[in-house]
């Protein structure tokens, strides 16, 4: 699905392939398993990646951590860590490479699926901030219906997590009226929903 492009890399095949079933269930699209860095790095080249689901703990310790700094630096893709590691040092490592979020192990697929659209959230709203988000204009040229004055205020909250309420009170709307921007939003985006929409945002900026 489109902007919905998920790498997964975890060298524990039954978790990786629970994983990626989850995952696609939820309406994501896993473009591969990778069970190493060298794995991953083949995918990220090979294939049209929005985010990466990373475990640190991969066929030595801390090479998930060495990865994350190689897509940070070659790729600048959000990513999120999935680790059975909570100790001070790891979490340490972690702030280092700038992750988007950062899992321990059990986890429910419902905190994954929250954890990778608050990442395509944050990721985005950075991306803003870096002053490298291009204006409505700019951004309609790739679409074949262009957004709305109002459905770029909307998705601009959107993109900086706001929820339909806090939406319509900061454009003094209401709640059914964001409703109705965002439907006709996901429209020309052609997606269905918000993390939909965050994660295509994203490909069209790496464009």
């Amino acid at each position: 699905m489109t902007g919905r492009h998920v790498l997964v890399v975890e060298d524990e095949p039954i978790v990786a392939e629970d994983i990626s079933q989850s995952l696609e269930e939820a309406g994501f699209k896993v473009v591969g398993i990778a069970y190493c860095s060298e794995e991953a790095l083949a995918l990220l080249r090979e294939e049209t990646v929005d985010i990466a689901v990373l475990d640190i703990t991969l066929n030595r310790p801390m090479e998930g951590i060495e990865l994350a700094h190689q897509i940070k630096e070659e790729y600048n893709i959000p990513f999120i860590f999935l680790t059975a590691l909570s100790d001070q040092s790891t979490l340490e490592a972690v702030k280092e490479t700038l992750a988007m979020g950062y899992l321990v192990k059990p986890f429910k697929p419902a905190d994954l699926f929250i954890a990778l659209e608050m990442a395509l959230s944050h990721f985005l709203r950075l991306r803003k901030e870096e002053k490298t988000f291009p204006d409505r204009e700019i951004f309609n040229r790739d679409l074949l219906e262009p957004i709305s004055k109002r459905e770029w205020e909307v998705l601009l909250r959107l993109m900086d997590g706001d929820g339909n309420k806090e939406i319509a009170d900061h454009l003094f709307v209401s709640v059914n009226t964001v409703k109705t921007h965002l439907s006709k939003l996901y429209m020309k985006l052609g997606v269905d929903s918000r993390s939909q929409a965050l994660a295509h945002v994203n490909k069209l900026l790496r464009e």
